[in-house]
């Protein structure tokens, strides 16, 4: 049982009903559910929880089952223009969708370099913008897109 688990039900924040309907819910181990036992706590009890809690949390790492911070990304996107064939100056060719802050959304496999130019495809008097950050974004810990940024 995780001691942050432990800490929680000790406190007396997780009344016995509750303990057992999780237990249902194999949430709980009947183990963890028997230790909730106090009826819900006091003022005193969950000021002695958070001073507990906060060194706990110190303790534990981001992410616990590998030890490494999670890599999620926020994937709140909002696209303006509709996805559209783009050709880098190395001669990649690509498919991306262009976002409200003007930077591209593209595949998370496509080997681009910073500094290189890239310009809409079809559109060859188009200006060409010089990429400036290229940034993975994380769904978990898998990749599932590139946003590119230009200067």
């Amino acid at each position: 049982m995780k001691e942050l688990t432990k800490k929680i039900l000790e406190a007396g924040l997780v009344d016995k009903t509750l303990a057992q309907l999780l237990e249902r819910w194999h949430l709980l181990t009947p183990e963890e559910a028997a230790i909730a036992t106090k009826p819900i706590a006091v003022v005193e009890a969950l000021e002695k929880f958070v001073e507990n809690l906060e060194e706990l949390l110190d303790q534990e790492p981001l992410d616990s089952s590998t030890n490494k911070p999670l890599r999620e990304t926020k994937l709140e996107i909002h696209i303006t223009k509709p996805p559209t064939q783009y050709q880098a100056s190395r001669g990649a060719l690509f498919t991306a969708a262009e976002d409200e802050m003007g930077r591209l959304i593209t595949n998370p496999g496509l080997d681009l370099l910073l500094g290189e130019r890239v310009w809409e495809y079809d559109d060859h008097l188009a200006d060409s913008r010089v990429v400036g950050n290229i940034e993975k974004l994380y769904e978990g810990d898998r990749p599932v897109a590139l946003q590119i940024t230009f200067i």
